[in-house]
């Protein structure tokens, strides 16, 4: 007897843990970055998050941008990030913090917003005012492949 191999591919899902609903999902690769911003509820200014999805498939956050050091955004840096001052904006660099996966409250007044491979996604729309998670899971390829295409803006399970 011929054992039957189903591929597996690695998804990016956003998922709402509440009703556990997949409110988007697309195949990503070692290598992919892919950006989380917010409006800080203090500054009222975009804060935005850069992560790379690194070869042991994990999230790693490496960058942080944003317009002001006061109330509730990072004062100091961790040892080998650096921080650099740039007219427009502050950035963090050299971060290497690891999530298995992220956890945010999303709602139209946070702007909370996802750009991946040109795609600007606003997360409030896609899930209202709740608490979303993002990971990376594994999905057999068929049955990714369906869901895709009968949902191209992304696909609900």
């Amino acid at each position: 007897m011929a054992l039957l191999s189903i591929p597996l591919v690695t998804v990016l899902e956003i998922t709402t843990p509440r009703t556990n609903k997949t409110i988007w999902c697309r195949t990503v690769s070692p290598g992919q970055t892919f950006a989380l911003g917010y409006r800080h509820s203090v500054e009222l200014s975009m804060v935005w998050d850069f992560f790379l999805i690194d070869g042991d498939y994990r999230l790693m956050l490496y960058e942080t941008h944003f317009d002001s050091s006061n109330a509730g955004l990072p004062s100091v840096i961790s040892e080998g990030e650096k921080l650099i001052l740039e007219p427009d904006r502050i950035r963090i660099t050299n971060r290497k913090i690891v999530f298995f996966s992220l956890q945010l409250w999303v709602n139209k007044n946070s702007l909370n917003t996802m750009e991946i491979n040109s795609i600007r996604l606003s997360l409030p729309d896609l899930a209202g005012d709740q608490l979303v998670q993002i990971r990376l899971a594994k999905q057999a390829f068929g049955g990714y492949l369906v869901r895709r295409l009968l949902s191209p803006g992304g696909f609900s399970s």
